[in-house]
Formats: structure tokens, sequence, C-alpha cells
């Protein structure tokens, strides 16, 4: 179980690979809108984002991530389901501010207009797609093509949200979806309401007994060349012992070994952060005319202390807010500190916590920097780390936070 709008729901997609071989199909099923909420009139920036997240980036999300999987099965397919909400709006979704037709059964009272039939004034309804094969990778892309779905009448009811449709293309879906379960591994993305699933049916695990997968990852010679091992691209029992220890130490599941992308993330982030050396602020991006200024470094996950241009302390790896939770840009100053803070929200420690932007400070984790997806919101920290910014800094010093975290 995962959730694709969030960074850590991928390692089902990788567990289901590992263990089954190869991925043959990926089957995208969205849907969730924000209930009573008018897109238009009176519409959230918010809530607009929220619906794009579940019904459209989650999509991208599952696609991107199962695309060298697909292509390496030399006959992988992406199948995309959308919600029934588009062809008519629900009444849990209808105000009094949405779109409204005079109906005469209600003596001349506004009663809500379907999206179907708003479609159909607005000209030829229903978009149909047909299957299309992607570049040189042999992986088929089809959609909703208009007749696959039995349109629902108002009051329908569960059953008429059952209905299977008798038309004939139905029916060719029908059977090329039991085609589809009848082959090999096949990976069912539901975003939104219900949490996603990866399901694996039919083929022979390929995951060994200790828990090292004999997969060969997308990134393995890259991930081989970052641990010094012997760079040939192929997995080993070598290579797979070497990625998991360090998907161990660093918090990254599933941890069996697998080259994939969140552990080849990981590892080209500090690369990155070693480029850096001893010049944070190369850019000049950390205002340098403040005097004492603590800076954050989103891109690159750094953190560090300045007096005007001279480095007084860093950079040191930080680990800052997950997607959803991103930690806020701009300048700040610490407004609170309390060595033995406990968190409210979470009720957990956050000692040497320093706080410059509502609930979110510096404080110290007993995790790794590079724990994937990332905080809450605040600027994690080693023990050490926290405790020298404990003895820099002070109640009303400037921080400065910057650039944009991978992933978010």
């Amino acid at each position: 179980m995962a959730d694709t709008k969030r960074f850590e729901g991928y390692g089902v997609l990788v567990t289901a690979v590992a263990a089954f071989g190869s991925l043959d199909v990926l089957v995208n099923s969205t849907a969730g809108c924000t209930p009573h909420t008018p897109l238009f009139e009176d519409g959230r920036d918010d809530a607009w984002a929220r619906d794009l997240d579940i019904n459209l980036t989650g999509t991208y999300r599952c696609c991107r991530a199962a695309l060298p999987h697909l292509a390496a099965s030399g006959h992988g397919a992406v199948v995309d389901i959308a919600s029934a909400v588009a062809f008519l709006a629900s009444r849990e979704a209808s105000s009094d501010r949405q779109l409204h037709t005079p109906d005469p059964a209600r003596g001349g009272r506004q009663a809500p207009l379907p999206a179907a039939d708003l479609i159909r004034r607005a000209g030829p309804g229903g978009a149909k797609h047909h299957p299309v094969t992607c570049g040189t990778a042999n992986v088929t892309v089809s959609s909703h093509r208009e007749g696959l779905l039995q349109p629902i009448a108002p009051d329908a009811g569960l059953a008429g949200r059952h209905r299977r449709s008798d038309d004939p293309s139905a029916r060719k879906a029908r059977q090329a979806m039991g085609d589809i379960r009848r082959r090999g591994a096949v990976a069912l993305g539901i975003t939104g309401l219900v949490a996603p699933l990866t399901l694996a049916l039919g083929s022979a695990p390929a995951q060994a007994a200790t828990g090292c997968t004999t997969q060969t990852g997308p990134y393995q010679k890259q991930v081989e060349k970052f641990l010094g091992l012997t760079v040939d691209g192929k997995q080993s029992a070598i290579d797979c012992k070497a990625i998991k220890a360090f998907q161990t130490k660093h918090g990254i599941t599933p941890n069996i070994g697998y080259a994939g992308s969140v552990t080849w993330g990981v590892m080209d982030l500090m690369n990155k952060q070693k480029a850096v050396g001893n010049h944070p602020n190369r850019d000049g991006a950390c205002p340098v005319n403040k005097g004492r200024i603590a800076c954050v470094n989103l891109t690159l996950q750094l953190s560090w202390i300045q007096d005007g241009s001279r480095l007084v302390y860093g950079p040191v790896p930080v680990r800052t807010g997950r997607d959803g939770f991103e930690t806020r840009t701009g300048l700040k100053k610490i407004y609170w500190r309390d060595k033995n803070h406990v968190s409210d929200i979470y009720n957990v420690p956050m000692p040497y916590s320093q706080f410059f932007d509502g609930g979110q400070a510096f404080h110290s984790v007993n995790l790794s920097m590079w724990n994937p997806p990332g905080s809450h919101g605040c600027v994690n920290m080693t023990p050490a780390t926290a405790q020298k910014y404990w003895s820099l800094l002070k109640t009303g010093d400037d921080v400065f936070v910057y650039g944009r975290k991978p992933g978010t």
C-alpha cells in the first residue's frame, strides 16, 4: 500500500519489479476532487493544487517511475482510467454557487447542471483517445475512449454506478483486461481517495532468500561507480550487499539492494554536496549584508552560518521539508529557542529547536540527513550540528532559506 502523492510511495513498484522480475502493465486509476468547492467562483488555489496532485501529478509520477521497467520488458503498456465525475457532476460536489440551469419540474428553480450535459451544450462531447506507442520503447499508452463507460443517470444510485456497458468496444476492453490479468506483473496505481496498490501476478520471484534482489536497476552503473564497485551494469551478490547496506544506513526503502531512482538520487545529491567544498555561497544567493546569518540551500540540502562574506561554520548536510510540507523560503529571524522542545503536533522530541517561521525550526534528529522523503517542514540536523547552531546563533539572528528541494 502506498500513496503516489508522496515520494516514498514508489518503493512498492520497486518491490514488485524486484520480486517478480519485470513490469508489463501500469494501470493508473485516478479519482478525487475537493467536495463543496466551486471550480471558479470562490475557488481556492490549494483545492486546485490538491486536485491536480491527485488526478494529474500522481499519474505522471507513476508513469515516470514505471517507464524504465516497461521499456525493459519490450512490450509494456500503460492504461489510464479517470473518474466518472468527469461525465456527471455528483450531487455531493454540487452547491448553489456552481453552474445551474432552469428546471421546469422544480417550478423554474435552478438545478445543478450535469457535467455531461455541459459538454454537450458546449459542443461535441467526449474525448476519444486511441492507444499510441511511445517512442522506440514499444510502450503502449491508452486512456478512456467514449463508449467504454455507461453514463450514470442522476438517480441511478449504486446499481447504476456498477452498470457495465454492452457497447462492442466495451466488451473488447473487458477482454483486453482479461488478457492483462493473465500476463506477468501488473502495477495498479490508484491516486487520491483510495491508496495505490502494486499487483504482481503470475511471475516467479527474482528476490534471493537473503532479501537481496537479483534484478539489475536502471541506475546500476552509476550506483556501482559511487560505491566503488566493479562497473559492469549487471547486478551481482556483491553489488546487492553493498547497495542494501547503503540503503539501510540512510533509511531508503525497500532496502533490497535495487539500484533505483531513489537510491541514485541520494547518491547524486551527495556528489553535488561534496562538490561545493568550503564555498557554499559561491553564487552569492545568501545575503552578505546582514551580519551573522544562517543560510539554507534547499536545492543542495546544505546549511551554513556566515558573518558577512566570512564562513563561520559548515556547510553541513540538512534534511528539509518533504513534498507537501516544504520548508518555506525567504528571509526570516529566529524568534524562539527551546533546547528541550517536544512537538505538540507529532509528539516527538525536537532537541535544540530554534524557530524561525511558525512551527519550522532548526533541530536535531537521530536520522540520516539523506533519509527520504524529508521532514514535515523543519530543518533537521545531526545532534552535533544542532548543538553547534545553538551555540553560534541567538534570538533575532537572520535565517535565509532559498532554492527548491529535489522531489518537491
